[in-house]
């Protein structure tokens, strides 16, 4: 909040005097609340406010992650900052925030707090360095710049052998230098390749992508899904850094729809590439055969059509027809399920119109199919099958032969 020289909330920062920001996402991706705490502030040469504090991901996990956030004088994000105007410290495995932090005339920050280490970051956010000697304070709340430039701080450290536990109050003063930001954060293109068919519901992980073109750690963030550097079995939605020649990969859950796509979006540097994962539309665009030349008011039955790529179970819903589950006789109209490795029939009842089509839909996970029959173009004679059109003028004279035979003996 930014208060005027007399107390007043001044309304021309932010939205009406505040700023909010939710500065982390849930796990694999997904856009909800975290628990964010800010602790410490200060503003730079050119009026930016940083803030420091802590975030934790959602759903609720014992794990807070350091978060430095650089903001515009009127209270926004500043794009300039880390990519994004959010910088994450940490290892997203522990317990770190920043508890204090200093501005130094560079525009460079030093940061220090608990499960953190005294860190310096770049002016741009783009390069990050622990500040160097064997001093590591536990716990640093005080942080200053004096006169000189050196940067004052104080806290406590801990003696977790010590029996009973004890700590001790720290004070320290440092020499620092610019830390100059890393001449090239901007990687060369990347993508990741496409992938159709897949399963529903399910995780998709693409391709690596090996990132080239940067001389410095270059700021990773992820909307969609989640990422891993090195493409290891560990990945994080929470945002990060990456050097040049590692290699990257992202991961997401596909769409509990058939034929719909997933999109996953990984911004390295200000460059973006997109993993795109589209479920199985299950097979052939018509996998139920239409079927001609059917007699009137007859009860038809589809061809057997075998569910596949799917990874849960989907909705089934059927319209003018019914529908059996495994073709073994038991038919319904109710609204229901299907599973991976079941078969579909439809069934229907034709009409008692000539040449007229019957068609039934399915809807599976929403994705329709049709299944069509149309009736004969003539009514068959009593008792018997369909006869074609064709069939029926050649036999003509022979029949009418007959007829006249009747008429002769009657007569």
């Amino acid at each position: 909040v930014k208060l005027s020289a007399t107390g007043e909330v001044d309304t021309s920062f932010g939205v009406e005097g505040y700023a909010r920001f939710n500065v982390s996402t849930g796990f694999g991706g997904t856009s909800v609340d975290s628990f964010d705490r800010a602790s410490a502030i200060d503003i730079d040469g050119d009026n930016r406010i940083l803030v420091g504090g802590f975030t934790q991901p959602n759903p609720p996990a014992q794990v807070f992650n350091g978060v430095l956030l650089r903001l515009t004088p009127s209270g926004a994000l500043d794009g300039a900052f880390a990519a994004s105007g959010i910088r994450i410290l940490g290892n997203s495995t522990g317990l770190q925030s920043i508890t204090s932090l200093v501005v130094r005339p560079a525009n460079d920050v030093v940061i220090g707090g608990f499960g953190l280490p005294l860190t310096q970051i770049s002016a741009t956010g783009s390069a990050v360095a622990e500040l160097p000697g064997d001093f590591a304070p536990t716990n640093v709340p005080g942080l200053t710049i004096d006169p000189d430039g050196r940067i004052v701080g104080g806290g406590t450290q801990d003696f977790p052998g010590a029996s009973p536990p004890n700590s001790a109050q720290v004070l320290f003063r440092l020499t620092v230098t610019d830390l100059p930001d890393g001449t090239d954060t901007t990687p060369d293109a990347f993508s990741f390749p496409e992938q159709t068919g897949t399963a529903t519901s399910s995780v998709i992980v693409s391709a690596p992508a090996v990132i080239t073109g940067i001389d410095a750690p270059a700021p990773v963030s992820v909307t969609g899904g989640e990422y891993s550097v090195g493409c290891t079995d560990i990945f994080t939605a929470v945002p990060g850094t990456i050097l040049t020649g590692e290699a990257v990969c992202v991961r997401h859950t596909s769409a509990a729809a058939l034929n719909t796509p997933t999109i996953t979006t990984l911004t390295i540097g200000g460059v973006s590439a997109d993993f795109t994962s589209t479920t199985t539309p299950f097979g052939p665009d018509t996998p139920f055969e239409d079927r001609l030349n059917v007699r009137l008011q007859t009860t038809v039955t589809s061809n057997a059509f075998a569910i596949a790529g799917l990874g849960a179970p989907v909705a089934v819903a059927v319209a003018n027809g019914e529908y059996s589950i495994g073709c073994d006789g038991n038919w319904t109209r109710e609204a229901g399920t299907i599973t991976n490795g079941d078969t579909l029939c439809l069934r229907h009842v034709t009409p008692a119109q000539l040449l007229t089509p019957t068609v039934t839909t399915v809807t599976l996970g929403g994705t329709a199919y049709t299944f069509t029959s149309v009736t004969v173009a003539d009514k068959p004679l009593p008792g018997s099958s369909a006869i074609d059109p064709l069939a029926l003028l050649l036999l003509a004279p022979a029949l009418l032969a007959g007829r006249r035979r009747r008429n002769l003996a009657a007569g």
